[in-house]
């Protein structure tokens, strides 16, 4: 992570940091201020400027499962990431994981939310997307549906 700082004059904010994650999905700023913190100790305390939220995730649509002119393949399926639209960025999401989330009727466990996992196997064309293979295969309500692919594992 790159990391930069700058002072503030007079004020009692002297310095600032910003780091600013790969791929610029999230930006954090934090402020040292001078003083004690509330426990009494000579370390600066960190304030929090601005709270923005943090996604271990990028948001994708699954298109439908790969097929030929007259087979289909319900064991793979496609997906288009968003903000991905060529085959070189797509190749930096192979062998992540998918997750498609979904509501269900009946409660197990406490919780109506299920998750069917996959893992983005390679591209799929010229245009960035990708196909995946999921636990179980997808069901056909599923198309056009978003998914969530995570960030992890990363080999960078």
């Amino acid at each position: 992570m790159a990391d930069s700082s700058a002072t503030f004059g007079d004020s009692p904010y002297h310095l600032a940091i910003f780091r600013v994650s790969p791929y610029a999905l999230r930006v954090d700023v934090r402020v040292l201020k001078e003083g004690f913190d509330k426990f009494g100790s000579t370390s600066p305390s960190l304030k929090r400027l601005d709270k923005m939220a943090s996604r271990l995730y990028i948001k994708g649509r699954i298109l439908g499962h790969k097929r030929g002119k007259r087979n289909s393949r319900p064991n793979q399926s496609l997906l288009q990431i968003e903000g991905v639209d060529n085959k070189e960025a797509a190749r930096h999401y192979l062998g992540k994981r998918v997750a498609y989330v979904y509501k269900a009727k009946r409660e197990i466990n406490g919780s109506r939310v299920r998750v069917i996992w996959g893992r983005i196997s390679r591209s799929h064309g010229n245009s960035g997307a990708v196909k995946s293979k999921f636990r179980t295969n997808l069901p056909a309500k599923t198309f056009g549906a978003s998914c969530r692919i995570m960030l992890f594992p990363s080999n960078i």
